[in-house]
């Protein structure tokens, strides 16, 4: 999924396999008729979406998830942990 979002693509997903995505993805149960009536959704935007739409979804994937925004995050976490007093 991440690599879909990084490239710009639009991504489908059940909730069995993703967290609400905000706008860089949706999230429909995993039956046939939401799977089909979230593809009947998503199908006609793609189509008619701009090259600056798909980079702004390419930008904000990299935003969110690129492994230096994480190291960053994660080193933060443990850089708290570590600066609070032990009970």
């Amino acid at each position: 999924m991440l690599l879909s979002l990084a490239m710009g693509v639009p991504v489908l997903a059940t909730h069995l396999v993703a967290p609400r995505g905000g706008d860089l993805m949706r999230v429909c149960a995993p039956t046939q008729a939401e799977l089909r009536e979230n593809l009947r959704h998503l199908l006609p935007r793609c189509a008619e979406e701009s090259a600056e739409a798909r980079l702004r979804r390419r930008t904000l994937a990299r935003e969110r998830f690129d492994w230096s925004v994480v190291g960053r995050d994660h080193a933060a976490l443990y850089e708290s942990l570590v600066a609070e007093p032990v009970a």
